[in-house]
């Protein structure tokens, strides 16, 4: 068999799309995207339960081949465009070379390490490709945990009623990993996943004036606050 691990045993598809940045015969310059999108520092792209089975679709719709490489687990590549994987393949893997206009699809089971705070990197292994941006990261979270009950004293958001912007600052015990916004009606309005940093500044030039309800993560602590828009 190709994989130990059945597909049919997997939560979730995750697909990864490599795109370049210029289009034509300079792409072959970099540089690269993910999901059209440049590694940010400050963004946490996957947040994988512990023990989850996962299957990654890679889309490579670039001119040039990438070696893809996971941090945290090996994989078992499942398939080339729809073709099983030769046997050559069949083995665990951490690196798997996605060539041009090709798909290639792999699983994994994330099994030996969880850190609510330490993110994991993916990225491209041609250096220039991955310090062009051609990154992302995620965090193997632990779900038995139980929470802690935050109070104001944890967090500072002012200025509060504000016309142009809200500053989040949290204690150094209590780094901020995602920040959610809601309408007095309950409506989510956007989410912001973040890589534990302390101050997050949110804008909130094109809200209408009325009240907003903020919901800020910290692992598994959670804090809500109200907020008015002038």
């Amino acid at each position: 068999t190709v994989t130990p691990i059945p597909s049919n045993t997997s939560n979730i598809t995750r697909t990864l799309t490599f795109t370049p940045v210029t289009m034509g015969p300079d792409q072959l310059n970099g540089d690269f995207l993910i999901n059209n999108a440049s590694m940010d520092i400050n963004i946490i792209n996957y947040t994988i339960p512990f023990n989850n089975t996962e299957i990654w679709e890679l889309i490579n719709q670039s001119a040039i081949s990438h070696p893809f490489h996971i941090h945290d687990v090996q994989f078992y590549i499942l398939s080339r465009n729809g073709v099983a994987a030769p046997i050559n393949e069949q083995g665990r893997k951490d690196v798997v070379l996605v060539k041009p206009q090709e798909t290639v699809r792999f699983i994994a089971k994330f099994e030996d390490f969880y850190n609510d705070t330490l993110p994991y990197m993916y990225h491209c292994h041609l250096l220039p490709h991955e310090d062009g941006g051609m990154m992302g990261q995620f965090i193997v979270e632990n779900p038995v945990i139980t929470g802690y009950s935050l109070s104001d004293n944890d967090f500072t958001i002012h200025p509060n009623p504000t016309d142009g912007a809200i500053h989040i600052t949290s204690k150094k015990d209590f780094p901020i990993e995602k920040i959610e916004l809601f309408n007095a009606l309950g409506q989510l309005l956007q989410t912001n996943r973040l890589a534990y940093i302390q101050d997050y500044k949110l804008f909130t030039n094109n809200f209408q004036s009325g009240v907003f309800i903020i919901k800020i993560y910290s692992g598994k602590n959670i804090i809500t606050k109200n907020i008015i828009v002038h």
